[in-house]
């Protein structure tokens, strides 16, 4: 048997009771859920971003990769990728132009 409002107001023989229960529980979570992710967002910090490019001002890259500088070497990837034990993200992309 499912265990829906319905199903328990036939066990029960109250359905206003059984319904009103099954609501109140069910809100009763997606508010508390809510509350943690709310709370979570609010006071989460960003990590610290470490720079490891070796040239600061680097201009070399196209500019349609924007100001964020992408490390475009697998070796340096890895190497700072252990150093700061974090994944490692890799985009097949083609840069137009």
């Amino acid at each position: 048997m499912k265990r829906t409002p319905d199903a328990i107001a036939e066990v029960s023989g109250e359905p206003t009771v059984a319904k009103a229960a099954f609501f109140l529980v069910t809100f009763s979570v997606t508010i508390f859920t809510l509350a943690i992710l709310l709370a979570a967002h609010l006071y989460a910090k960003p990590a610290p971003q470490e720079i490891t490019d070796p040239v600061p001002n680097r201009t070399d890259q196209p500019i349609e990769l924007g100001d964020v500088r992408w490390l475009r070497d697998l070796d340096t990837a890895v190497s700072n990728s252990k150093k700061q034990n974090k994944p490692i993200a890799i985009l097949f992309q083609e840069v137009p132009g």
